[in-house]
């Protein structure tokens, strides 16, 4: 109850002499007094006066009560001040609820933010992964970058081969690296680092394939055509490095991928193999024109010693459309030969050990020879030419080649 001097009693804690709004004790507020007026009977008066009459206070009576201030009834109405238990609850309910939902906002705010930053701590470490890759793979690069420069120029060595083995399965693996990664959100800040990376796999690839060329090319260097074919590949590679020299510098955590890859190393590296090739072939080849010639004489050799007429070839030549054998007859036998009749020839021409041209059995005769005159065991006195018409239409390079006569028919007078 509030008192005339004393101040008002707590209805909560039953202190007493309270003067603020709040209890000096407890806290609670002070509830508002709701009076009824002696004069007019208006019962929901909280003020000073009675909103009815105009009555001041003094001249009524009045019932404190605690609680939220009741809401003020349209004049007329006598507004029921109790607060039912249910009322209470709701109340009370109500607070919660606000209370459950202030922390439920809460909460929710709380897990957005982790799972942001979450989700932003997944892309950057799945980045970093194939960044990862990237590196092992421009670390694999330089391992035959570095081999390159160590080969001796033999394209048929197992060096070589292992060498191209290599550059091709880096091709396959940089291929997979750059996918992975075009593939992988980056995250804001290494968004240039990704589109600088993926360019240095580009171009990287790209050299690695036309430096591949070159060690791949197994034909001897010998002549222009051969030549050109070489300054080809090579010219590729060189407009390939071109582009790598265009590129932005690439770091991959603190590491130089040019300087990991050696790319710069396989310019140099690569025209020390082509060097060492060229003067390979070279040498090479003066070697193989020796064994073919030395196999051509042994082949001739070995036909002398037969019992026969034999035809010994010196050389094969392109005669417009045609191809023409030449060389001389043997007379292997006992008897004079007197004429000549027909025989079949087998030819084939190769480039190196590739073959180029093969005729099998083609019949061939000249009436010229049929009164041919050759003594016992001598070579004929003349060189004679085999045309083989229109077997040279298409034909590649050559630069040997294996002929054999047979079923030679002849005629002969014994001694």
């Amino acid at each position: 109850m509030e008192g005339s001097t004393g101040g008002w009693r707590c209805p909560s804690c039953g202190k007493e002499g309270n003067t603020g709004k709040f209890c000096i004790r407890c806290g609670k507020p002070h509830a508002p007094l709701i009076w009824t007026c002696q004069v007019c009977g208006r019962c929901d008066n909280t003020g000073e006066f009675c909103v009815g009459c105009g009555t001041r206070k003094v001249n009524s009576t009045g019932t404190e009560i605690s609680g939220q201030p009741q809401k003020i009834a349209d004049p007329g109405v006598a507004p029921d001040v109790s607060l039912t238990g249910q009322q209470q609850i709701n109340v009370q309910s109500d607070g919660n609820a606000n209370s459950k939902s202030l922390f439920v906002a809460v909460g929710i705010a709380i897990l957005c933010a982790a799972g942001y930053f979450g989700y932003g701590y997944y892309i950057e470490q799945r980045y970093d992964a194939k960044c990862e890759e990237v590196l092992a793979s421009a670390t694999e690069m330089g391992q035959s970058v570095k081999g390159i420069g160590g080969l001796s120029g033999d394209a048929e060595s197992d060096e070589t081969k292992n060498i191209v083995q290599q550059i091709d399965d880096e091709i396959q693996r940089m291929e997979a690296a750059r996918e992975a990664l075009n593939k992988a959100e980056a995250p804001d800040d290494k968004k240039t680092q990704k589109k600088n990376i993926l360019a240095f796999i580009e171009t990287n690839k790209d050299v690695l394939e036309k430096a591949n060329q070159v060690l791949k090319n197994k034909d001897f260097v010998i002549d222009r055509k051969s030549g050109e074919k070489l300054d080809s590949m090579y010219d590729e590679f060189k407009n390939a490095m071109e582009a790598v020299n265009q590129l932005e510098d690439v770091n991959i955590k603190g590491t130089d991928m040019k300087e990991i890859s050696q790319i710069d190393q396989l310019p140099h590296n690569l025209q020390s193999y082509v060097e060492k090739k060229l003067a390979r072939d070279h040498t090479a080849y003066r070697e193989k024109m020796k064994f073919y010639q030395q196999r051509l004489e042994n082949d001739n050799e070995t036909l002398k010693q037969k019992n026969e007429l034999v035809f010994l070839p010196q050389e094969v030549v392109v005669s417009g459309h045609d191809l023409l054998v030449r060389g001389m007859f043997y007379n292997g036998t006992s008897d004079r030969i007197t004429g000549f009749k027909g025989m079949s020839v087998d030819l084939t021409l190769r480039n190196l050990e590739d073959e180029v041209l093969s005729i099998q059995n083609y019949e061939w005769t000249d009436t010229k020879l049929s009164r041919m005159f050759i003594p016992p065991k001598t070579i004929a006195p003349w060189k004679y030419t085999i045309r083989l018409p229109g077997k040279a239409d298409g034909i590649g390079t050559y630069n040997n080649f294996q002929f054999h006569a047979h079923d030679i028919h002849w005629v002969a007078a014994r001694i």
